[in-house]
This record gives structure tokens, sequence and C-alpha cells, in this order.
């Protein structure tokens, strides 16, 4: 809020500056109407009185001060500007919107091509989802449209945000052989100040799975978890939108010591399926470590980037005192789960210790290499409470010596 504040002083100074000593500035002037416009819609309409008081300045509507931008120029750069907003969910003035791009790019092809051809494929996208159409054209029309622009787009630049939305487009129409290429092509571009990299690599999962390449799907889930958490600790743990689906664990610290007295960096290495994430990283690990004192080691927060997973895995589990398998369908399923309970095993193979711990997470078949070990089940198979007895039982084999 409060950074909003400074920004819509810092233009309306601006205006004043230009209605006294540059009149003849008229386009400078129009656009900071416009982004004093932006800034007023994107406050909660609740919070606006309060951002108006605060700056001293008389209620105004967004579009108010689109009107006033448009009154002092037409110039491109403001038409373009202003057809963007037009076009957002909180205005749906779409046929004006699409209107407005289409004069900037008209008048000024080069300069404009690349932004007027993105936001008509963003506005067409946005009309999809939200089942609205324009007069005359068909609702699956609008799909075909906002895949049109966003390829013109990639003519005059290729940025991740393009890709990522031709991506759900051909998700949409169900050609995921497609989703996938344009996924690919996604993450080949980096990353862009309007991209969202780890949804990509959920789409990317959710395309392969429908291929039955569980594998892949894996990875990409994996990549996903290594990308968001890089994310929020580059931006010190301030939420990002649609990026929520392992909060529990970017809202504490991790232990900083271990409780185990073999020298061991980290008390253990859960081993476990994507499809069973919530369950692990919120409850869990979430508890051994906040409850219990103990240091745990999970892929996406504490596996090295740019390090192979294989690696990362042997390394992971020769530097744990113990590991936890949590056993379900989907962890059967998966490749990269049974590479790390065989490695585990191969460790308590060779060392002759009990370092795996095997909890039933959803009922499955156990494995031969670790049927022989007894296991914790839980007792719901919808929330995956363990038993009133069963946390004290984990704590004790976790710090256990044979």
């Amino acid at each position: 809020f409060s950074t909003c504040c400074k920004a819509l002083s810092y233009f309306i100074g601006a205006i004043r500056v230009y209605e006294e000593h540059r009149p003849d500035n008229s386009l400078d002037a129009a656009l900071c109407w416009v982004f004093i416009g932006i800034i007023i819609l994107n406050t909660e309409e609740s919070a606006r009185r309060d951002l108006f008081q605060t700056c001293n300045i008389e209620e105004i509507t967004p579009r108010e001060c689109f009107d006033l931008a448009l009154g002092l120029s037409r110039a491109p750069p403001v038409i373009r500007r202003v057809g963007e907003q037009l076009g957002r969910p909180e205005l749906k003035e779409y046929e004006k919107a699409l209107e407005m791009l289409d004069q900037a790019l008209k008048e000024e092809p080069k300069q404009c091509g690349w932004f007027c051809h993105n936001r008509k494929g963003v506005i067409y996208f946005e009309m999809y989802r939200h089942k609205t159409s324009l007069r005359d054209h068909s609702h699956d029309s609008m799909l075909k449209e906002s895949l049109k622009n966003f390829e013109m787009a990639v003519g005059y630049k290729q940025t991740h945000v393009d890709f990522a939305y031709i991506g759900q487009i051909y998700m949409e129409l169900g050609d995921y052989q497609s989703a996938v290429a344009a996924f690919r092509r996604t993450v080949d571009q980096g990353i862009d100040d309007l991209c969202d990299p780890v949804l990509t690599h959920r789409l990317w999962a959710t395309c392969l799975e429908q291929f039955d390449e569980l594998e892949g799907a894996e990875e990409q889930h994996f990549t996903a978890n290594m990308v968001e958490q890089t994310l929020m600790r580059s931006l010190a743990g301030r939420p990002i939108p649609e990026i929520d689906a392992l909060r529990p664990l970017s809202t504490y610290r991790q232990v900083d010591k271990p409780r185990n007295t073999q020298g061991y960096k980290y008390d253990f290495f859960v081993s476990y399926s994507s499809k069973d994430e919530e369950w692990v990283a919120g409850v869990l690990v979430k508890t051994l470590e906040e409850k219990y004192g103990f240091k745990g080691l999970v892929h996406y927060r504490d596996f090295q980037l740019g390090r192979s997973i294989i690696n990362n895995i042997t390394d992971g589990i020769g530097r744990s005192f113990k590991t936890i398998i949590v056993l379900s369908p989907d962890f059967l399923r998966s490749n990269w789960c049974r590479y790390e309970m065989q490695q585990a095993h191969c460790r308590a193979m060779k060392d002759r210790d009990d370092h795996m711990i095997t909890i039933l997470y959803r009922p499955c078949e156990v494995p031969a290499e670790i049927s022989h070990l007894t296991y914790l089940e839980c007792i719901c198979t919808t929330d995956g409470q363990l038993g009133p007895d069963d946390w004290g039982r984990l704590e004790h084999a976790l710090l256990e010596i044979k």
C-alpha cells in the first residue's frame, strides 16, 4: 500500500510539473494518467478511499483516468496501454480494448507488434475462460483467436509467457503433444516478469500424465518444486500469486542442527511421490521439524540446483541418518521413488543398520525389498493421520542406533 501511495504521488506531481512548465508535453502527461489508473485498478476497492486520503487527492475511477489520458494524447503508446487495461476482467470492455490495440498496431506495427498481439492473445484467452464472446463470434472461436495472436507475437519476440499461453491453449484443445512442445520452448526462453515458471512445469507434467509418461511427469513436478523454493528464497518469503502448492514448508525455517549423534548432516531423507506432497510437506515433515526438532532433507527444498537428480538422491541418502519411505500406489508407479528406495536399501545392507523407516500412507503392496520391515500405517487414508502413539514411535525410530 505504501509503495502504491508513493507511486501515485510521484505521478500526480509529474502531471503538475507538465501543466505548469511543459504544457506541450501531452504524451508524458497522458502516460502518467494511464499509470495512475493502473495503480487505482490494482488497489482493492475497499482500500481506495484510504489511498486517495493518504495522497490527498480527489477520488477518481480508473476509467476516468484513462479518459483523461486519451483526452491529452491518442498516440500509439497511450492507446495500447489503455486498450490493455480495458481488456482486464475488472473492466470487461473487451471490444473497445481489442479495437484500440488494433489501432495502435496499425499505426506503429514494428514498435507495437509484440505488445498488441500478446495482449490481444491474453484478452481472447480470458474471454474464453470466463465464457464470454464477442458479437457474431462463438465461444470456441475465442480460443482460436488467442492462439493466432500469440503465434503472431512470437514472430516479433519469443518470450516465456507467449509459449506458456500457447501450451495452455493446446491443452484446452486436447492436443497434449503440441502442448508439451510449447512448454519445452517455454522453458528454453528463460524467465520474464510476466511468467509463472512453476505453473509451466506443473502443466507440462499434466500433459505427460495424459500419455502415462509418469517418470517424465514426476521429473516436471520435481523441477516445479525446486523452482518454487528458489523463487521464494529470492523474494524473502513474499507470496507469489498462484504458487501455493508447497506453502506449508515455506512458512518456517528448517532446523539448523540435527538431533542424531552420529555425525550426519540430516536426521532423515524422505522419499515420496509428488502426488502425496500435500501430506508429506504439510504434515509429516512439518511436524517432525517444528514439533520434534529433527532436521530433514526434502527434494525441492534441499537438493542442489544444476546437479543431476541421481547424484542429489545418492548424496542425500548418504548424508542422512535415516530414510523415511512414504508408501502409496503412486510411489510404486514412480521410477524415481523406486530408485530412492533401492539406494536406501543398498545403504542399509552395506552398513548393516536399520536405516529405513516405512510409512504406509495409502494402501498398496509393500515391495519385496522392504517387506521384512515393520511399518507405520496411516489410520485415515483421506487425511493421512498417524495413530496417537505413532509419532512417539517415529521419533524413537529416528533416534535409534543399532
